[in-house]
């Protein structure tokens, strides 16, 4: 049985269309129940260890229960993590990732550039307006009156939350193992616990056959597997960010990193390989039904939800082995 701790990348919400802020990922990190122990231990032993370099630094530091490991003020020497120089931040994250290949800790990586949903909720606004036999104004009121209730529920995070929990369900079918999902304490949870969309695709679409009740969300500094997800999604997703932006990454160790602990991951090339757009449409599908009912003669909606969903999917990025010979859709 796995372990999966899930944690995030980036703002679900605010402007779709932001440039400042173009990507929301998830990590999941799988850590299997026989090493999970080990691997708990000897991150408990590093978290130590930061904090003695720290007080040999700061002598009056006093860290609380809530020390953590995060990706963002390693990188940038903010929060405790701005008492230790450059080098000493860039080691204890690389000491982070040596454990999770000593323990062989893979995981999966997402990634949705945001202006994406944007443009899908354009397309479906327009194609919305169009269906109405009323007046061209009217018809656009109607249209975007229904998309903003959409907007307001269908965030990243939801389009997120469902791939990446049928993502981790390929995985743990092509491994024939069963797994608990964990992850990091989030303000939509009661928003997504209330959806019987996650019932339904485990009854009707088996696609959450291996993955053992809901997800349980938890407080990561009292786990600490989670902050090595916080970790990966970071450094995976500050190299997206940067090469949107067509800027080299920095510090450009950050791309050895991925090419050395992250790259030999192979469960994103894996799934690319397994999920299939139906599967994608028929949860995305459960998702909006369940938000907004819609009568079942009503074809051209559904025309309008399998072009939206068909332009997330062909959009989401996997971050993961790339065999030689294999193309990434």
């Amino acid at each position: 049985m796995y372990l999966i701790y899930i944690d995030e990348f980036g703002t679900s919400g605010g402007r779709l269309d932001n440039p400042d802020e173009p990507i929301f990922g998830m990590t999941a990190l799988f850590v299997h129940q026989n090493v999970w122990s080990d691997f708990e231990r000897d991150l408990i032993l590093l978290k130590r260890e930061t904090i003695e370099n720290i007080k040999i630094r700061n002598p009056e530091f006093n860290p609380d229960d809530k020390f953590e490991f995060h990706g963002v003020e390693l990188i940038r020497g903010s929060g405790v993590f701005r008492f230790l120089d450059f080098p000493a931040r860039l080691k204890c994250i690389e000491d982070i990732l040596k454990l999770k290949q000593k323990y062989n800790i893979e995981s999966a990586n997402l990634h949705l550039n945001k202006n994406t949903i944007h443009m899908a909720f354009k397309m479906a606004e327009e194609m919305l307006s169009n269906s109405f036999h009323v007046d061209k104004q009217e018809s656009h009121r109607i249209a975007g009156r229904f998309m903003y209730s959409v907007r307001e529920r269908f965030t990243p995070y939801i389009i997120m939350f469902s791939m990446m929990l049928m993502t981790i369900n390929e995985v743990l079918k092509h491994y024939n193992e069963k797994g608990i999902v964990l992850m990091d304490e989030h303000t939509q949870y009661k928003r997504i616990a209330n959806l019987h969309a996650y019932a339904e695709s485990r009854l009707e679409f088996n696609t959450l056959s291996n993955v053992l009740s809901a997800p349980a969300y938890i407080s990561s500094h009292l786990h600490i597997p989670i902050q090595v997800s916080d970790i990966i999604s970071y450094l995976l997703g500050r190299a997206e960010v940067s090469h949107l932006n067509g800027r080299n990454v920095k510090p450009e160790i950050i791309i050895d990193w991925i090419n050395r602990y992250l790259e030999a991951d192979g469960k994103g090339n894996d799934i690319m390989k397994n999920l299939s757009m139906g599967l994608f449409y028929d949860t995305t599908y459960k998702i909006i039904r369940e938000m907004f009912p819609v009568r079942d003669e009503d074809v051209y909606f559904e025309d309008i939800l399998y072009k939206f969903g068909k332009l997330l999917f062909e959009n989401f990025k996997f971050k993961g082995r790339k065999e030689k010979g294999d193309e990434t859709p």
